[in-house]
């Protein structure tokens, strides 16, 4: 009796499965992105990076300039810096900065150390690895021309979700680190707003009838396995 007690207090739990999933569908933000189209100046200062790019934003025919900061020395910085999270592909983690962390193009110290901008052309994904698995004696900036050909894609598990592959050019910063603990950080693109897929919710009423049928088959499951 306490089994069959103890199930059917949890089928009375289970939520609509179809509401709940095109809910999901309807509220959950599908974020927009900006590509980068080039990097155009560099320099540090107090041991921060300032990247000056150009980024198509959405709903733009020309590229802005912006400027990125960067504090290499903040362990897992990308981690801390991309909405949604970075793109996870084989030990690499490309970011999606957020548009509100962008600083007006002239936002470079006039005191900043020039950075030269080291322009590298890679043809597969196993050349992005290497650059991933690459030390540095100082701190470098990299814009790498990588368009990923087909076979490539299965390496960016995020596309189920509308987040794209990187772009060209991919901004790489490298960290003067040891060769035992290479952490570059990619950033991939700027996250630039998100907007909500309200056109689901017209699905409502037929999720919720679906939910109606297939609810009292749950419960009677749910019942029936707590009774053996």
């Amino acid at each position: 009796m306490l089994r069959l007690s103890i199930a059917s207090i949890a089928c009375l739990s289970l939520p609509g499965c179809l509401s709940t999933g095109v809910m999901d569908l309807a509220t959950g933000p599908r974020y927009r992105f900006a590509p980068l189209t080039a990097i155009t100046d560099a320099a540090i200062a107090d041991r921060v990076v300032f990247v000056r790019v150009e980024a198509l934003r959405p709903g733009s025919i020309e590229p802005d300039p912006v400027v990125l900061k960067v504090e290499p020395d903040q362990r897992f910085w990308e981690r801390e810096h991309s909405i949604p999270r970075p793109t996870y592909a084989d030990g690499l983690n490309l970011a999606h900065v957020p548009a509100a962390e962008l600083l007006a193009p002239g936002a470079i110290p006039k005191n900043a150390t020039r950075l030269p901008i080291e322009s590298v052309t890679i043809h597969d994904f196993e050349d992005l690895k290497e650059i991933g698995q690459r030390a540095s004696k100082s701190v470098r900036v990299l814009a790498i021309h990588y368009r990923p050909a087909e076979d490539d894609l299965k390496n960016f598990g995020d596309l189920d979700r509308g987040v794209p592959p990187p772009g060209d050019p991919l901004l790489a910063i490298l960290r003067k680190t040891s060769k035992d603990d290479p952490d570059p950080i990619f950033i991939s693109n700027i996250q630039d707003g998100h907007t909500k897929r309200r056109a689901w919710l017209v699905l409502m009423p037929l999720a919720a009838a679906g939910d109606a049928v297939v609810l009292p088959l749950e419960m009677c499951a749910a019942i029936i396995s707590g009774m053996h």
